[in-house]
């Protein structure tokens, strides 16, 4: 299947859903894109971040589709390695498992894209982790299992916050500071585009 293919059916809309992907047009080319990346599943943590960014003119990328498949997996790892902001939201309504593993490879990621030196443009990471679970398809073991990795990740992250990796306290300061780095009012950044 054409890359092109693939692109169209793991970015396409469900009805009920907002945009997949907010591709920058010529006027917010100064922008760098953000990656919504974090818990997916039926969660709508996503929804005010869309609404938000597309008011401002932000370009992002949505990876929540109506119906995932592994080739999906290609572009999110094109945005997983290129967007400039990168969110990894894990909210209490899933076990998050995934989403926790993906918190560790993601401090790797910008801290790899960090090291490249003064010509690449710095990377963002944004992470919150609701210390609970409610996943109300979780049994009590796979609910315990996860809040005692929610405390194990978040008990390791202090050793990475730095410039460039910050820790929010909730959904609210997450898309708050977002939205500064994306305009430039927080710590600078410059489209993903321009990384090489």
């Amino acid at each position: 299947m054409p890359t092109l293919a693939i692109r169209f059916t793991c970015t396409r809309q469900a009805p009920e859903r907002p945009p997949r992907a907010h591709e920058p047009n010529p006027t917010m080319t100064t922008l760098p894109t953000i990656g919504l990346f974090g818990t997916c599943g039926a969660s709508r943590w996503r929804e005010p971040f869309v609404e938000r960014y597309t008011t401002l003119g932000i370009p992002f990328y949505n990876p929540q589709v109506a119906e995932w498949t592994p080739a999906c997996a290609e572009a999110e790892n094109e945005h997983f390695r290129s967007d400039a902001i990168l969110l990894y939201p894990v909210t209490a309504e899933t076990t998050g498992f995934g989403s926790l593993a993906e918190v560790g490879l993601a401090v790797a990621e910008i801290e790899r894209s960090n090291l490249r030196g003064p010509l690449t443009a710095a990377r963002e990471l944004l992470v919150y982790i609701d210390p609970d679970c409610t996943d109300p398809k979780a049994n009590e073991i796979q609910i315990r299992d996860s809040r005692r990795t929610r405390t194990l990740v978040t008990s390791k992250l202090p050793a990475y916050v730095g410039p460039h990796i910050q820790v929010c306290t909730s959904l609210d300061d997450m898309l708050a500071r977002s939205v500064r780095l994306a305009q430039g009012t927080g710590l600078k950044v410059t489209p993903a585009s321009t990384t090489p």
